[in-house]
């Protein structure tokens, strides 16, 4: 077999006015093991992100035409490197395909799985692959060993970039199978768990690192909320005690996803389990026994920071400890699920009445809860924590009243009384959208900086429950105060 020296080798140029899908061409054009290592490393690496970036399965199709071609070329290469004399710095010239490469490409398919149901297809194509260039790789080491005798230090560019498959590959399919349950929303989730309780689980006997972790029983659940079936709620409550049961002890993520689930499931009584849920966790909150429990575990999210360090590859974008404090998005989840049984038609107008009543008493909670946060914080000598984030320095971070309810909160219960579709609802649906107005009008911020401003759809809102009853006037008065704000907002008026 021939040698192939990197001297030999000539860089690829582009054309000027080059478009990306032409560079691709280009690229592909070059005959096996005439790569430059630098634009293997390089060059191959920037256009494959980019057509990672263009969102589209086309763009997705061109960077595994690349992937291919870059593993096919690490193999040439391997293989002339095999065969050259021992004695020569063979190691500085292999090629080497990092495990982030495969990352960028599945993350590119996870980003499709809701529009295209290929996607998740792909992502288990690219996991099997991985493992495959993992057994190449290994059965090359070995050979190379052998070749280079004791000299194992030539073996540390390899080992470093294996394609062994990690947690967060498995966690990225998992991301995959729960943005694109739509597609087949019976089976979907029973793949993922089988991912995680089977696969996994067995896998990490021989692997430790390939354990299931946080994220991925978050992915998990996630696939059972938006599956949006029947018993997805009790599919999701399974998941969170089993989760337990393998010491990965549940935070407010996990909870959400519970809740999200049961809102979201056709059950008659989902709405009331996921409010039983909600209180079981402000319960354990307040009685700390979840802050005990294993609190500084790390999390990892499936999303990868691509930078331009390719010796290291992209990182993990959150490394956080598992946060078991409640926020605003654990109760609307709640009121989610209230809302969904007001607006449900195959129910009397008693329940759906009822529902909105839910959903209001849930958002009356939230402000009670943060009245007894802050009276806390006082009593412990934390009145710094209660300082709105306009009197702070840009650089500081006090923590915040996790119980503050913010406009999606506020909108979700008026969409409650809205949907609900029944005389009786207009007046209190009237009320609490004037007390948001008025709230405006005091300019009163709540804690996480955000000014509880009634937006465009507080007012669409309003104007349907009225003009459902034919309260015109009302109607009238909304669309200048719709106005107003618009004004305000864009520097038209004064302040409030």
């Amino acid at each position: 077999m021939n040698r192939i020296r990197t001297s030999s080798l000539q860089r690829i140029t582009f054309p000027l006015n080059s478009n990306l899908f032409q560079r691709v061409d280009i690229l592909l054009s070059v005959p096996l093991g005439q790569l430059h290592p630098l634009d293997v490393k390089y060059t191959a690496m920037h256009i494959l992100k980019d057509c990672c970036k263009l969102n589209t399965m086309i763009g997705m199709e061109k960077s595994l035409l690349i992937l291919n071609r870059l593993l096919r070329e690490k193999r040439r290469k391997n293989e002339s490197v095999l065969s050259e004399p021992q004695g020569d710095n063979s190691a500085q010239r292999m090629i080497v395909i990092p495990r982030y490469t495969f990352h960028i490409v599945m993350y590119g398919f996870v980003q499709l799985a809701s529009k295209n149901k290929k996607a998740i297809g792909q992502c288990n194509d690219l996991l099997q692959r991985m493992w495959d260039e993992y057994s190449y790789d290994t059965q090359y080491q070995d050979l190379f060993q052998q070749k280079m005798g004791e000299n194992i230090d030539s073996l540390q560019n390899i080992s470093s970039s294996s394609c062994r498959p990690t947690v967060h590959d498995y966690n990225t399919l998992l991301t995959a199978h729960a943005y694109g349950t739509k597609w087949d929303p019976q089976n979907l989730p029973k793949e993922a768990e089988k991912i995680v309780l089977s696969t996994m689980i067995s896998l990490s006997q021989t692997y430790p690192d390939l354990f299931p972790d946080l994220t991925s029983f978050h992915q998990l659940i996630k696939c059972h909320s938006n599956s949006g079936t029947y018993n997805s709620g009790q599919s999701a409550q399974s998941i969170l005690e089993k989760m337990q049961e393998y010491k990965i002890y549940p935070d407010v993520k996990s909870y959400t996803g519970v809740i999200s689930a049961f809102a979201h499931s056709n059950g008659k009584q989902s709405s009331a389990h996921a409010e039983k849920i909600l209180f079981e966790f402000i319960n354990k909150v307040q009685s700390k026994s979840l802050i005990n429990q294993n609190f500084t575990q790390a999390t990892s999210e499936d999303v990868f920071k691509h930078d331009d360090n390719e010796e290291e590859g992209p990182t993990i974008s959150n490394q956080a400890v598992r946060k078991v404090e409640p926020d605003h998005i654990l109760f609307t989840s709640c009121i989610q699920g209230w809302v969904n049984a007001a607006k449900h038609y195959g129910r009397s107008p008693k329940a759906r009445f009822e529902a909105a009543q839910h959903a209001e008493k849930i958002l009356n909670v939230m402000y009670e809860l943060a009245a007894t946060w802050e009276k806390d914080a006082l009593q412990f000598g934390q009145a710094h924590l209660l300082a709105s984030s306009s009197s702070l320095p840009k650089d500081s971070s006090p923590q915040r009243n996790p119980y503050i309810p913010d406009l999606i909160t506020w909108n979700t219960v008026l969409t409650g009384w809205a949907k609900s579709d029944i005389k009786e609802a207009a007046p209190r649906a009237q009320q609490l959208l004037d007390e948001l107005i008025h709230l405006a009008q005091k300019d009163v911020l709540n804690e996480s900086g955000l000014s509880i401003r009634p937006d465009r759809t507080s007012f669409h809102i309003g104007m349907l429950f009225m003009s459902k009853i034919q309260i015109y006037t009302y109607c009238f008065k909304l669309f200048f105060s719709l106005l107003f704000y618009f004004l305000l907002s864009h520097g038209r008026v004064g302040t409030l």
